[in-house]
């Protein structure tokens, strides 16, 4: 009752383009409005409240005032957007999902991730791209877009639900800058308190020149689970690490070079799962309690490189971007559910105390390369036409390996099931985008993207269960489509923009494994998005309200779904058929006194299927699974001057949803996980140098189901999380 309760108040609380909550300007008694917001959603420079797509920015300044050290921490705020920790609850792996487009039931997000102009997202089917979110801290952050329905025309593959966009901070040619920081964090129930340091360093080298950014992090999260067969507490305590170097050289007015490096790694003890009683939410042994005979840790160490030249020739423009990322991942899960009960039934009860892990290590990396060739300045006709390239190199292998009650490996098993696979993945794209301006308020915009996709693929499988202990499979694929849109927008005044967009996107289609085996298809075809829907930015009461609506309408077809082999031993993807319907996201923001800002979001998700899925236990009329019917958010901010120089700002919020399901919900796992209402609150008192902030997140330490795992485990809410940190600019 209270979700929906929470839903219809959203509609009451007058509200805004909501980003101004999240966009502060440097001034820390004044909130930024729209106008001063510049992104790049379109891949050219616009005011944000001028961009006719569904577009929220959340700026660097904000992440750090509530504490945010990744964006997961704020996506609750976004409206459209929800955010699933992963299922198997390992550190790292997060879910993105836009408009209800899930990738529960498929290996493909349907949400890109973009830094600056690169793809991070693993497209191949193959690299596992459930495990690959990338994350950034603050510091190195300007602001992150999220663009909202279909973005095939400019983004291309795997952006049928939108994208989520990180631009970062470049080198400065001019200005000396500097600052660190150090940040304590302590989680209920937590072992011992998380400590992080920062810093970063800007020289302009060569004046007006060259620009050098260094920056760099630390950050320990403390773990707050339990495992009782082990007796070990805070197994899943996370560090996280990284450096970057940033430069830009400005050889001219009219030509520059962005470069950067970055490194990322973090490591985690264990997973954040908890052991329910099957079939049911309660924990079996209590909150964040696990039973695992075998720990389960997680690594990951991401590299990005980039180059971007830009060259502007006075009536056009030429963009260049290479960019070059390489992810490898270290995944363990326990495995004894699956293990323990096969070596009993092999040595015909010989060892029934077997313990079972799965070792799952994971390499790819990816190219890219893009040019642009684009009209300048403001014209009647403005337009950019581009190709695109990308090359995905995935070499994975996973492990099922069985020991003995002691931890030391049963050798006289045949194995029981590892697989080794290759993959490559290959897209080149030609696209073209295009706008006029019939009048100096009325414009049309229309774009078309072509791209032709190959995805090669060799797994080689050691198992029993093989007539003759080996099985492989080698397959390559070409595959191509089209995606266009077209739009208009009105400005009918500096307060009033409407648009009108109709827009496609697809995922390719691709191979799967073990196809040789019986029930197991070769491959599946791509699936594909048609958005429509209309917006309204409104300004009034003299710029102290405004409005962001938008209202779509999504068909999607050939959707992809999970599907088991006819005796459940291996699982594929397949083609899964049809789901639509209509859908809004508002956000509103009122400032009804000088410096205090009031933020309402509501975002309500249509999409449904629309025909029966005995396979996969859907129905027609469900949501995809992890999809909530209404999801919203709260926001207060209040600055103070406090004389002087110093400020104090306080701000809290609430960021709630209703129900959905684990699964479709006539799968026997899955569960009606609950709806929520989490509220976080963050304070900082400031001056031109010092910054101290205080953040408390999930205020009321709310422990319900987040999503569900294998073998009847939970991954819970993060419990109440307490942080204080300092910074100083130098």
């Amino acid at each position: 009752m209270k979700s929906k309760w929470l839903a219809g108040l959203s509609f009451l609380a007058l509200a805004t383009t909501g980003n101004a909550a999240f966009a502060q300007s440097g001034n820390e008694t004044e909130t930024a409005s729209n106008d001063e917001i510049v992104v790049t959603a379109q891949k050219r420079e616009e005011k944000l409240r001028e961009v006719p797509i569904s577009i929220s920015a959340v700026t660097g300044d904000m992440m750090e005032r509530q504490g945010a050290t990744r964006f997961s921490d704020i996506a609750g705020y976004i409206p459209g957007l929800t955010y699933q920790p992963g299922t198997s609850g390992a550190a790292g792996e997060s879910r993105f999902n836009i408009r209800g487009v899930s990738q529960s039931n498929s290996p493909i997000s349907g949400t890109a991730i973009y830094i600056d102009d690169i793809p991070t997202t693993v497209h191949g089917a193959n690299g596992a791209a459930t495990f690959k979110a990338i994350d950034l801290f603050p510091y190195d952050t300007d602001r992150v877009e999220v663009l909202r329905g279909p973005q095939g025309t400019l983004y291309g593959d795997s952006t049928i639900g939108g994208l989520i966009k990180y631009v970062t901070k470049s080198g400065d040619v001019n200005d000396f800058s500097a600052a660190a920081g150090v940040e304590a964090t302590a989680i209920d129930g937590g072992e011992g308190i998380g400590l992080g340091a920062r810093g970063v360093v800007n020289v302009p080298i060569a004046p007006g020149l060259l620009g050098v950014r260094v920056s760099g992090f630390y950050q320990e999260t403390p773990g707050y689970q339990t495992n009782i067969a082990t007796g070990d507490k805070g197994t899943n305590w996370v560090e996280q690490r990284g450096l970057r170097i940033a430069a830009r050289f400005t050889p001219s007015h009219n030509f520059s070079i962005d470069a950067q490096w970055m490194k990322t790694q973090f490591k985690s003890g264990d997973r954040a799962m908890t052991q329910l009683i099957p079939g049911t939410l309660t924990p079996l042994n209590g909150d964040y309690i696990n039973f695992s005979p075998v720990a389960q840790p997680t690594a990951q160490d991401f590299q990005l490189g980039s180059l971007t030249a830009r060259y502007d020739a006075g009536p056009v423009s030429l963009t260049a971007v290479s960019g070059y990322s390489k992810v490898i991942r270290s995944f363990t899960a326990d495995y004894t559910f699956f293990v323990r009960d096969f070596v009993a039934g092999y040595t015909g009860g010989a060892v029934t105390d077997a313990l079972g892990i799965f070792d799952a290590p994971n390499q790819t990396e990816k190219y890219t390369q893009e040019v642009r060739l684009a009209s300048s300045g403001e014209n009647r006709f403005n337009w950019v036409i581009g190709g695109y390239y990308t090359v995905e190199k995935t070499n994975g292998a996973s492990y099922t390996i069985p020991q003995y009650a002691d931890g030391s490996p049963i050798t006289n098993l045949p194995p029981i099931f590892n697989s080794f696979v290759k993959a490559r993945y290959t897209d080149k794209s030609l696209f073209a985008n295009a706008t006029y301006k019939i009048t100096d308020k009325w414009e049309v915009s229309g774009g078309i993207r072509h791209s032709w996709i190959t995805d090669r693929f060799n797994n080689r499988s050691e198992s029993l269960f093989f007539p003759t202990g080996e099985q492989t499979d080698a397959s390559s694929g070409k595959n191509s489509a089209t995606t266009w849109s077209l739009g208009t927008r009105y400005i009918a005044s500096d307060d009033l923009m409407a648009f009108v967009r109709v827009a496609t996107g697809f995922r390719a289609g691709s191979t799967n494994a073990n196809s040789s085996w019986p029930g197991v298809p070769d491959s599946y075809g791509n699936d594909s998005m048609i958005s429509y829907e209309a917006g309204v930015r409104a300004d009034f009461l003299d710029d102290r309200a405004s409005i962001d609506l938008t209202l779509y309408y999504l068909n999607w077809t050939d959707m992809f779904v999970f599907g088991q082999s006819p005796d459940g031993l291996f699982g594929f993807t397949t083609n899964g058929g049809k789901a639509n319907g209509g859908g809004l996201e508002f956000t509103g923001t009122l400032r009804p006194v000088r410096n205090l800002t009031l933020t309402a979001t509501a975002a309500y998700f249509g999409l449904k299927l629309r025909q029966d899925l005995p396979d996969v236990g859907a129905r027609a009329g469900d949501r995809p699974p992890a999809t909530p019917a209404w999801s919203g958010s709260f926001l207060a901010d209040y600055a103070v001057p406090l004389g002087g120089d110093w400020d104090l700002h306080l701000g809290g919020g609430i960021r709630w949803s209703t129900s959905n399901w684990s699964e479709f919900r006539d799968d026997p796992t899955s569960l009606r996980l609950p709806g929520y209402a989490i509220g976080d609150l963050n304070a900082s008192i400031s001056n031109d140098r010092w910054t101290v902030r205080a953040y408390v997140r999930n205020v009321t330490d709310s422990h319900k189901v987040a999503s569900m795992g294998l073998d009847n485990r939970g991954i819970l809410m993060m419990p109440r999380t307490v942080g204080l940190a300092v910074d100083v600019k130098f």
